[in-house]
């Protein structure tokens, strides 16, 4: 994930449903850790937080969850 693409607020995703159901699933998965040192949730799979990538329109799952 670029880090533009965080700071592009036209970047974001619209609907504030599909981010929370993007977080949603990203916290039931198996993948999902907290890193202690960053203070946020990480993927184990693709490393990147999920909290930010879950914002991103473009962003998928790299488990295909969503």
């Amino acid at each position: 994930m670029p880090v533009w693409d965080l700071l592009n607020k036209n970047k974001y995703l619209k609907d504030q449903n599909v981010y929370n159901e993007r977080v949603r699933i990203c916290n039931n998965c198996p993948e999902q850790k907290f890193n202690v040192i960053a203070r946020a949730r990480q993927c184990n799979k693709c490393k990147c937080f999920t909290d930010a990538k879950a914002k991103i329109e473009r962003e998928q799952c790299p488990l295909g969850k969503w």
